[in-house]
């Protein structure tokens, strides 16, 4: 059984509806990674998408449970929310951030963090009855654990801080 490290379930299916300017979208990427966020644990964090808008984005580790002592971490997940007018734009405002983010977690934690990839996109306006959907099938992690190394959260805000909104 797969869970995030919050726990939470991300919604499945496939339904359409045409987004309008300004509808919130959702857009979660993985990435492997030697970065590790604490069992039971997320980062939130409240970012410039590079549109003129916010980005909510929310780091976790997934991790695999294999009927041992303790879970096996696997890949660093980014769950991207921005405002665009077409989930296109979503996708590369969402992925531009999870890009950045990927390198300066990868610098503050001194471990490498592969370029993360589009999992899953979707409409997370509030109110509608049905939503556009879209889901790359990328394959989990397995096989042995690769080494990591604990995101320090407070050493991550310090430098991310002064590193993202330099420019």
């Amino acid at each position: 059984m797969d869970t995030m490290a919050d726990g939470s379930r991300i919604p499945t299916g496939s339904v359409s509806e045409t987004g309008q300017a300004g509808s919130a979208y959702t857009i979660v990427l993985k990435s492997r990674s030697g970065c590790r966020v604490r069992f039971g644990n997320y980062i939130d964090l409240k970012l410039p998408d590079g549109r003129g808008g916010e980005a909510q984005v929310r780091i976790s580790t997934r991790w695999q449970d294999l009927d041992l002592e303790f879970p096996i971490p696997r890949e660093l997940w980014m769950a991207v929310t921005v405002n665009a007018a077409d989930m296109d734009t979503a996708v590369r405002s969402a992925a531009a951030v999870a890009s950045t983010l990927a390198v300066i977690i990868s610098f503050c934690v001194n471990a490498a963090v592969e370029p993360p990839a589009l999992h899953m996109a979707f409409n997370s306006t509030g109110g509608l009855s049905r939503r556009e959907f879209t889901e790359a099938f990328l394959p989990d992690e397995a096989g042995h654990p690769r080494p990591g190394r604990w995101i320090d959260v407070k050493g991550l805000l310090a430098f991310g801080q002064t590193a993202y909104f330099q420019f």
